[in-house]
């Protein structure tokens, strides 16, 4: 079973996929993803199944301008091999009017011969 140590390397994993989306880089975020993931993305209509259709997500997604995005809960939860994080994060984007999106999330990341990657992310907005 992991270790409370484990516990913060999954929060950082996350911390660390939300730096590569405020850098605005494609290639940072997916290379996050396990060859195999699945992402059911806050505005896209259906899950993205393979590494090909999260990278086209990917770069409309973080070509909105003046993206940012900002973790606002966050909590671990160790499995074998890997962790589930889960919280909640608010996306702002807009040139003149922001938009803002508060989401809520949910990761699985595993180990990999590539260190851990996310096997399957959640993310869906907070109904109002």
């Amino acid at each position: 079973m992991a270790s409370l140590v484990d516990y913060r390397i999954g929060q950082r994993m996350v911390e660390r996929w939300i730096e590569a989306v405020n850098d605005h880089c494609v290639e940072s975020v997916v290379a996050q993803y396990a060859h195999n993931a699945v992402l059911i993305a806050t505005i896209a209509p259906y899950p993205l199944i393979d590494k090909r259709d999260i990278r086209r997500y990917f770069v409309d997604f973080l070509s909105k301008p003046n993206l940012k995005g900002v973790i606002n809960t966050i909590m671990s939860q160790p499995i074998k091999d890997g962790f589930v994080v889960s919280g909640t994060y608010t996306f702002s984007y807009g040139r003149i009017v922001k938009a803002t999106v508060p989401a809520r999330f949910s990761y699985v990341f595993v180990m990999t011969p590539k260190g851990y990657r996310i096997l399957n992310h959640h993310s869906s907005k907070i109904p109002r």
